[in-house]
C-alpha cells in the first residue's frame, strides 16, 4: 500500500499549477490596474481641456452663469408654470418643479461628463454593482461569484451605461489644486480663474479589484487603506511574542502610520468631492471590496476672453432698456 504511486502525476500536477495560477491571477490584476492608470490619467486630460474653454466660454450655452467661476453649490430650479405646481400638489412631484435641485453648475457638469465617458469602461459590472447594495448577496446568492469571468465580465456596453451613469458620479471626484500636486484645492464658489491662469484638473478615481485572490494582495478596502490594522496586529504580536524583531517591526509600523493615514485622509478629501457622496460612502463601507485609489492629473493654459460675448452685451442692453422705460 505504501508503495502505491496512483495519482501521483495529479498530485505533481497540483503542486506545479498553484503557483502559476497565483501568478496568473496577479498578472491579470496588474495588468487591470495599469489600464486604470491610463484611463484616468487620460480622464484628467479631458477634464483639463475641457475646463480650460468652457471656464470663461459664452455664458449662453450656461444659463447665463458668470464666467471665470465653477459653481459648484447646488442651484434651484426655475419655478415651474402653474399648471405643473398644481399637479405636484395632486399627484405629488413633477420634473422641473421648485426646490428640486441639482449639484454643480453647467460649466462644472460638462467637465465632469468630459471625465466620465473614459472613466466608465472602469466600472464594476451591473452584477458587481449590485453587492453595494447592503444584504444583496444574501437576497441573491449568485452576487456573490467571486471567478475570474465574473471579474471579467460579458456586457462591456452595459458596463459603459452603468459606469457614466452611475459609479463615476459616486466614485470619481474632479478637482482643481492650486497648483500641480498641491493638496489644497481651489474653492471654485469663490475662486475666479484668470485668463491665462494655469488650470490643473485632477481626477480621483476609486477603482474597485475584482479579480480573485489577487485582489486581496493588490487592494484594500477602507480599514486596511488607513493604514492601523498593521501597527495594531504588529503590536499584538509582540506582547504575545516579545523580542528585538517583534518590537522593532511594531515600531517601523506605527512610524510609518501618521504618513499612510495622512494619505488616506488627503483620498478622502479629494472623494468628498464626488457628485453623489452618499453612495460613495455606501461603497467604501462595504469591507468585503477591495479598491485602489488612483489620482491623475493635467495642468492646461486658460483660453479666457478679455472682451464680451453678445449674450452679455444684449443682456446688459436689455436690462438698461427696461430699467429706462420703467422710468415715469
Amino acid at each position: 500500500m505504501l508503495h502505491q504511486q496512483h495519482g501521483i502525476v495529479f498530485v505533481e500536477f497540483l503542486i506545479a499549477f498553484t503557483p502559476f495560477f497565483l501568478l496568473f491571477l496577479g498578472t491579470v490584476q496588474l495588468a487591470f490596474l495599469a489600464q486604470a492608470h491610463l484611463v484616468v490619467q487620460h480622464a484628467a486630460l479631458r477634464a483639463a481641456r475641457t475646463a480650460v474653454i468652457t471656464i470663461d466660454d459664452d455664458p449662453f450655452f450656461y444659463e447665463m452663469e458668470e464666467r471665470k467661476l465653477l459653481k459648484t453649490k447646488d442651484k434651484p430650479r426655475a419655478a415651474p408654470p402653474p399648471a405643473e405646481g398644481a399637479l405636484a400638489n395632486v399627484g405629488g412631484p413633477v420634473a422641473g418643479v421648485q426646490g428640486e435641485e441639482e449639484k454643480g453648475g453647467d460649466r462644472l457638469k460638462r467637465i465632469r461628463t468630459a471625465a466620465y465617458l473614459p472613466l466608465s469602461v472602469l466600472s464594476p459590472t451591473r452584477q458587481q454593482m449590485a453587492r453595494f447594495i447592503p444584504f444583496a448577496t444574501s437576497i441573491n446568492p449568485a452576487l456573490a461569484d467571486r471567478s475570474l469571468a465574473a471579474a471579467t465580465g460579458n456586457e462591456p456596453f452595459l458596463r459603459v451605461i452603468t459606469g457614466f451613469g452611475a459609479y463615476s458620479r459616486a466614485a470619481s471626484a474632479i478637482t482643481f489644486p492650486e497648483s500641480p500636486g498641491s493638496a489644497s484645492l481651489r474653492d471654485t464658489d469663490t475662486a475666479v480663474f484668470a485668463d491665462d491662469d494655469m488650470i490643473t484638473a485632477r481626477v480621483t478615481f476609486l477603482y474597485p479589484c475584482m479579480v480573485p485572490i489577487a485582489r486581496s494582495l493588490v487592494c484594500m478596502n477602507a480599514v486596511d487603506s488607513t493604514g492601523l490594522p498593521g501597527p495594531i496586529r504588529a503590536t499584538l504580536n509582540a506582547a504575545q511574542t516579545p523580542s528585538y524583531e517583534t518590537l522593532s517591526k511594531a515600531y517601523r509600523k506605527w512610524r510609518a502610520f501618521p504618513r499612510q493615514f495622512a494619505e488616506f485622509m488627503r483620498g478622502l478629501n479629494e472623494l468628498s468631492k464626488v457628485e453623489w457622496p452618499v453612495i460613495m460612502l455606501g461603497i467604501v463601507a462595504h469591507l468585503d471590496e477591495k479598491f485602489v485609489l488612483i489620482t491623475k492629473e493635467a495642468t492646461l493654459p486658460n483660453h479666457g476672453a478679455p472682451y464680451k460675448y453678445y449674450s452679455e452685451i444684449k443682456a446688459a442692453k436689455d436690462k438698461s432698456d427696461h430699467g429706462t422705460t420703467a422710468q415715469p
